[in-house]
């Protein structure tokens, strides 16, 4: 719901200079806030404005339908480029060729959550330490330390989770 991106987003306090990504963006709300706000500080006319709105702003999303939302979202919004990739963002970062760890300063997200992924889900996928030697793991966890892995260091993220994730024994591992 845009209350919650509009909190996260204020939470986060994106700046013209911070390369942001979502990487699990579906219909690419989270960006457009970040977009609005960082338009609303800096003015929309400026250079520096039009250059971040151009290059700044990322997304992955593995839905074909939700990309284009995603990207008709942002142009409707003022983006003009719409960085907005179709793929899934817990393939191993070799299946990347412009993405690499450790190259964003801002992450804001919701992962999906609520899908446990088994062996042979997690052998397609990237590694992730969260679930090594388990049988399966839940797509919300995978989805934090993928977008972990995404900050560089000293960046910020902003993520949405189930309570458990911060209050459950089973998941104190996680912490």
């Amino acid at each position: 719901p845009n209350p919650v991106c509009e909190l996260m987003s204020e939470i986060i306090g994106p700046r013209i200079s911070d390369l942001i990504l979502d990487p699990f963006c579906g219909s690419g709300h989270f960006l457009t806030e970040c977009l609005r706000r960082v338009g609303n500080d800096e003015g929309r006319s400026s250079k520096a404005f039009h250059e971040f709105a151009f290059g700044k702003l990322h997304g992955i999303e593995k839905s074909e339908r939700m990309v284009r939302v995603a990207m008709t979202d942002m142009r409707l919004n003022g983006d003009g480029h719409s960085n907005i990739r179709c793929t899934d963002a817990l393939l191993d970062f070799s299946n990347y060729p412009d993405l690499s760890p450790d190259s964003f300063d801002v992450v804001i997200t919701n992962p999906p959550f609520g899908s446990l992924l088994g062996q042979e889900a997690l052998a397609t996928l990237g590694r992730f330490d969260l679930a090594r030697g388990k049988k399966n793991s839940p797509l919300e966890m995978l989805g934090l330390e993928r977008s972990i892995q995404f900050l560089r260091p000293g960046g910020r993220i902003a993520i949405l989770l189930p309570d458990n994730v911060l209050s459950a024994d089973s998941t104190q591992f996680v912490r």
